[in-house]
């Protein structure tokens, strides 16, 4: 499983999720790299999926294609449709969903989850664990309306900070809000009029197991984000519009991570690197797509 989850601020929308994939052929669990499942399809149309790799993946790419073709959003998401029916009748194991983030035609959003069922005109959607949904909807809750006016940027409104405050707050605090089912890297989108876009955020993960605990206190949660098993970590993104291209890096360990999530081996491991090593290669690779830079 995951979390995943898109809100609307009037034309823009933001998708965020975590990097958690289970290896169905070990029981294990793999957080890193794991996969990027928020995955930029062109300029104007990105998904996010929770559930089956094989399922998901093989629906998202043919969605791409289409997507790229200038085709409907509605034939865009067919395919989407198709797979989150066909692993509907497997049984929940196999469950897969998807949000969908739109300005073909119009800005909109979509979730698309149970048999093929759509839910859409709802500017806050969600798919994957629902107990970290719940963490972020309360972080969003605590943040006063006059703290995020007087700290946003101009042509952010309030209640966009207000859930990037809150992702950044799962980001950086794994102990207390990550969980058996959720976990890594958190990846945002951004979805703008100017085209699609993945985002930088500064983080941190923890190599182990964790569990979703509420009643765990502070002190605790800052003894556990010490060690070896603690890493913090920068999402490399440098507004590339359209690309399908994304990396990780973890300063400790000089290690680093690019992402091509439409690929089925779509990670390449980068020992003894920097961040702005990482970050030219993430533009080569974005530029080779035909990808623009735009702020």
């Amino acid at each position: 499983m995951t979390v995943g989850m898109a809100r609307r601020f009037g034309d823009r929308m933001l998708i965020a999720t975590d990097t958690m994939i289970h290896d169905e052929a070990t029981a294990k669990r793999n957080l890193i790299p794991g996969r990027v499942k928020a995955i930029v399809l062109c300029e104007d149309v990105s998904v996010a999926y929770a559930g089956t790799v094989g399922y998901a993946l093989p629906a998202i790419q043919e969605a791409a294609a289409i997507a790229r073709g200038g085709r409907r959003i509605e034939d865009v998401i067919r395919p989407l449709r198709n797979a989150c029916a066909e692993s509907a009748a497997r049984g929940e194991k196999f469950q897969t969903e998807f949000l969908v983030a739109s300005h073909r035609s119009r800005a909109t959003m979509f979730k698309i989850w149970k048999d093929g069922l759509i839910t859409e005109n709802n500017d806050r959607l969600w798919i994957g664990q629902p107990d970290v949904v719940t963490a972020i909807e309360s972080i969003e809750a605590e943040t006063p309306t006059g703290l995020a006016h007087s700290t946003t940027i101009p042509f952010m409104p309030p209640e966009e900070h207000r859930f990037t405050s809150a992702i950044n707050q799962i980001a950086t605090q794994p102990a207390r809000f990550l969980s058996s089912s959720v976990g890594g890297f958190m990846i945002t989108v951004l979805a703008s009029p100017f085209g699609h876009t993945y985002q930088h955020i500064v983080g941190a993960t923890m190599l182990q197991d964790i569990e979703f605990d509420k009643a765990r206190g502070e002190e605790q949660h800052a003894e556990q984000q010490t060690g070896i098993n603690y890493y913090t970590y920068q999402i490399l993104a440098n507004f590339w519009r359209g690309a399908a291209v994304v990396a990780a890096y973890l300063e400790q360990p000089r290690l680093g991570f690019l992402y091509r999530p439409l690929e089925w081996d779509g990670v390449e491991t980068f020992r003894e690197t920097t961040a702005e090593e990482l970050l030219g290669r993430v533009r080569e690779v974005a530029t080779a797509m035909g990808a623009v830079e735009r702020i």
